[in-house]
């Protein structure tokens, strides 16, 4: 459905009953001209936009926000929207398309609830500056932070990224007046990164991901996105970019470390859970591998050493246990003694002593 650039009015009426029109996954409303489709006062509405459904507006009249869900939401035609609102808002994926720009403003307890993904392209700003309710990217899928543009993408107060969602930046993430909390994963692509705001917070289990394809990813001390407090359970380096550790940047991985890639200056991590090398995983510099052979005769962090691709372990430097999971693969021990207090296992693969 569509409305002309000469319509006046709301297209489905401002009284009567809630819920007259219902536009379900893969139905469009696009608006050219006119009042706001929803008609009545929010949160009841005369149309529904159901997930998979998308509004297309190409003027900034008739925009509404407050108190209004929407399937996918598209600003087109070089408009620029601002609105402002005490109830929350919630879309599945917003996309500005060039040439246009988008800033809301929240208040009171509202939420800006984001199910998809956010999606940015030309030189436009995005503002999404919610109420106490915070931001909050709940849709349980992997969401994504792209689009291609120049422009800003801002996140104002403080924002959530919810338990089994993973939110990935293709580009740049601004936080602003706030930090973000991730309770799910939180992934950092080719292109992307986060900065501003407070310092982020992980919740128990949560995850942080790097995955650049070209080019190291320098990860510093004052990295808001990485904190040495409050930091994720599980860290993985999994593209062939790999990760620096700048200076005074030490972290301590109290899940899994899985490197799966190249990690400059390992020396500065820390494993006191599992570290898990794949075969495309290279370190310069050593890891502390918290495990101990005896506490009682060695009280100290152990290390586990990698040179030129293989694994290596060293007696003064060894884990607790070892998994071989090498699929057809060999791993070669060099021409030195290993040792390790627990168990050695092999899963897959070959282990050349």
């Amino acid at each position: 459905m569509t409305t002309g650039t000469g319509y006046t009015g709301s297209p489905f009426g401002t009284t009567g009953t809630a819920g007259v029109a219902v536009f379900n996954s893969g139905a469009t409303y696009t608006h050219n001209a006119g009042n706001n489709p929803f008609g009545l006062a929010a949160p009841n509405a005369r149309v529904v936009f159901n997930t998979g459904s998308t509004v297309v507006y190409r003027t900034s009249s008739g925009f509404s926000a407050d108190g209004r869900t929407y399937g996918n939401l598209t600003l087109q035609n070089n408009i620029s929207v601002s609105s402002s609102g005490a109830n929350s808002f919630q879309f599945q994926t917003l996309n500005i398309e060039s040439g246009s720009s988008f800033t809301h403003t929240g208040s009171s307890a509202s939420s800006i609830i984001v199910k998809g993904d956010i999606l940015v392209a030309g030189t436009g700003n995005l503002m999404l500056n919610s109420g106490t309710g915070g931001v909050q990217v709940n849709g349980g899928i992997t969401q994504t932070v792209g689009g291609g543009g120049t422009g800003t993408v801002t996140f104002g107060g403080n924002a959530t990224v919810a338990s089994g969602t993973t939110l990935q930046v293709n580009r740049a993430l601004t936080s602003s007046g706030g930090g973000i909390t991730v309770n799910g994963t939180f992934q950092i692509n080719q292109g992307g990164n986060a900065t501003g705001g407070n310092t982020f917070i992980y919740g128990a289990g949560a995850a942080l991901v790097f995955n650049n394809s070209s080019g190291s990813f320098g990860v510093n001390s004052s990295s808001t996105f990485w904190p040495a407090v409050n930091s994720p359970t599980n860290v993985s380096v999994l593209g062939a970019g790999g990760i620096t550790m700048n200076s005074g940047a030490t972290r301590t991985v109290s899940g899994t470390l899985r490197i799966a890639g190249p990690v400059t200056n390992a020396n500065l991590l820390t494993a006191s859970g599992t570290l898990q090398f794949d075969a495309t995983g290279s370190v310069t510099g050593v890891p502390t591998v918290h495990r101990y052979l005896d506490p009682p005769l060695y009280d100290r962090p152990r290390r586990w050493g990698r040179s030129g691709g293989r694994a290596a372990l060293s007696v003064r430097a060894c884990p607790f246990n070892v998994t071989i999971t090498a699929g057809a693969g060999t791993v070669t021990m060099p021409n030195s003694d290993r040792a390790l207090g627990g168990a050695l296992t092999i899963t897959s693969g070959t282990l050349a002593m």
